[in-house]
């Protein structure tokens, strides 16, 4: 019968090693995947800002070229308060999408940490749980 306690004590402290070590990966694969989707969401803000530049810069090149078209001169009167409102307009989009995508990535790399540390604390909760088991029952 000793015996037996021995191989039962053996085989539930293994299973709660295995267990904790599950919830210790599953934690960092949480946070691996909350990294990732701040990096894309890094990527996919840089383009979005290259895109609203080029766009801005195609609106006063259209803008320019029609006033050309009027006979009106695009340096002076009107022209140059309209172009200046456009890129204003377009880097002050830009300005508000850089700072959403910066909380959202802030959020991420939160929830990022908060999932390591969360499945770091069950892996400690599940040996912490499984020692106190072991010892009870075959002390």
């Amino acid at each position: 019968m000793c015996e037996f306690a021995t191989i039962a004590a053996v085989a539930s402290a293994a299973a709660g090693i295995v267990g904790a070590v599950n919830q210790a990966q599953q934690g960092k694969a949480q946070a691996n995947m909350y990294r990732y989707q701040a990096a894309v969401e890094e990527t996919n803000a840089a383009l979005r800002e290259d895109d609203r530049l080029k766009a801005m810069k195609r609106n006063i090149s259209t803008q320019t070229a029609q006033f050309g078209a009027l006979g009106t001169n695009p340096l002076t009167g009107s022209g140059p308060l309209t172009m200046a409102e456009t890129a204003r307009n377009s880097y002050y989009d830009i300005f508000n999408d850089n700072f959403s995508s910066e909380q959202e990535r802030n959020a991420l790399q939160a929830s990022a940490a908060n999932a390591q540390r969360s499945g770091n604390m069950a892996a400690v909760g599940t040996l912490l749980k499984t020692t106190a088991s072991v010892a009870d029952r075959y002390a």
